[in-house]
């Protein structure tokens, strides 16, 4: 009996607890305690999230801002470190100068420091004979490496090596003409473009091409390939790439049939989704270039990205004709500015060779260009001419005598 009335007693003081709590007097309108509601919108939301936010959000504006200075005071310390390093006080520029190591460079009127490999190129170049200058340092290998900066005073910064009949000096300048001489007068040329003091020439070296061009009559069936060898020239010549391509001279009365017009390089015949792969190598000094000729449209895509130095920005489709599907069908509303796409399939198929890893010019033969390929028939025509064209990327040189300019095969 006394432990029922503990109870009730016990509850009692609960009930009278919570109105105490309650803050009893702070009322809503509809008699709501104000301090249960504010609890309720304490458990409601969890500020210790939104404040590790917050604190997120203000350590990540400060890892920002230090960057930025960061960035700002390397951008103005380059720039200072620029203005001191060109400054006509620099007492390094335009001079010859010797490392602690007895490592010798020449020192540009831009503060670039290019290293001398021997006394024969030292000889060939238009600077200074002897040294000008002695550096309290030593030169380290890390200074071969272009960009880097050299410890002195003012910094100076690390170059290429200089190389035989370099001609320096003259680094930085800009020259403004605003006069041209009488034609009364006649030029007396001081050394102009020199390579060195003794040889007042420059050679330059350059890339030229040459075309070869042969019209090819398809056989009389789709199913039999044209097999074609024929030479390409480049006798005696330097020959870095070579590139080929057939193409379609019907092309040229449908001009505005097609989106590509005249300019295309046709790929080998298909049979439904597949296409019957074309072979092809080259045959130069007295040997092929591929111990296996090339059947592999992949593997020619993969030869022509090489030759070129970059990916050709054309679908597989495109190129060979393989994976169909990937061009719209002929329609309306498949139309390109009113030109069907799906004649764009196997209209991209140009081939190249690498050359320029020959130990030698090629020999007199020449070059030989071996291809079999199955073309398809023209406009319904069973015996269709096509035009395979050839380029030779040659090395070419020019050199400046007296102010002339003189053109020779490398």
């Amino acid at each position: 009996m006394f432990k029922k009335y503990q109870n009730k007693i016990e509850h009692s003081l609960e009930k009278s607890a919570e109105i105490l709590s309650g803050k009893e007097g702070f009322t809503d309108m509809e008699g709501k305690s104000l301090t249960k509601q504010t609890d309720n919108v304490i458990s409601n939301n969890n500020y210790l999230n939104q404040q590790q936010i917050i604190d997120n959000l203000r350590k990540e504006y400060q890892n920002t801002t230090k960057q930025y200075e960061d960035l700002v005071n390397k951008i103005s310390g380059n720039l200072t470190s620029y203005v001191d390093r060109v400054n006509p006080k620099n007492q390094y520029l335009n001079k010859v100068v010797q490392f602690t190591t007895g490592d010798i460079c020449y020192v540009t009127s831009q503060g670039i420091v290019k290293y001398i490999p021997s006394s024969d190129i030292w000889k060939s170049t238009n600077i200074s004979q002897s040294i000008q200058a002695k550096l309290n340092i030593p030169y380290l290998k890390a200074y071969s490496t272009p960009g880097t900066q050299i410890p002195t005073n003012p910094p100076l910064i690390s170059g290429t090596e200089l190389q035989t009949g370099q001609s320096v000096g003259n680094e930085g300048s800009n020259v403004f003409v605003n006069k041209f001489l009488p034609s009364d007068i006649t030029p007396k040329y001081m050394g102009c473009y020199a390579a060195n003091s003794s040889n007042d020439n420059m050679t330059f070296s350059y890339i030229d091409y040459r075309q070869s061009v042969q019209s090819l009559t398809r056989n009389d069936t789709i199913d039999q390939p044209r097999n074609n060898v024929r030479n390409i020239g480049g006798q005696g010549r330097l020959i870095n790439k070579v590139f080929f391509a057939y193409e379609d001279p019907n092309r040229r009365t449908t001009i505005t049939d097609t989106l590509t017009g005249r300019y295309t390089a046709v790929g080998s015949s298909a049979s439904g989704t597949s296409v019957k792969p074309m072979v092809s190598n080259l045959f130069v000094n007295s040997e092929f270039l591929y111990p296996q000729s090339i059947n592999n449209c992949a593997r020619q895509f993969h030869n022509l990205q090489e030759v070129g130095g970059m990916v050709p920005f054309v679908s597989r489709e495109c190129y060979s004709g393989e994976g169909s599907g990937g061009l719209a069908p002929t329609g309306k509303d498949a139309d390109v500015e009113g030109y069907v796409q799906d004649t764009l399939a196997g209209q991209f198929f140009w081939q190249g060779f690498k050359t320029s890893g020959l130990a030698s010019r090629v020999d007199s033969r020449g070059i030989d260009l071996h291809t079999d390929i199955q073309l398809d028939d023209l406009n319904g025509k069973t015996k269709t001419a096509y035009v395979q064209r050839c380029w030779l990327e040659v090395v070419r040189y020019l050199t400046i005598v007296d102010g002339h300019l003189e053109v020779f095969y490398a």
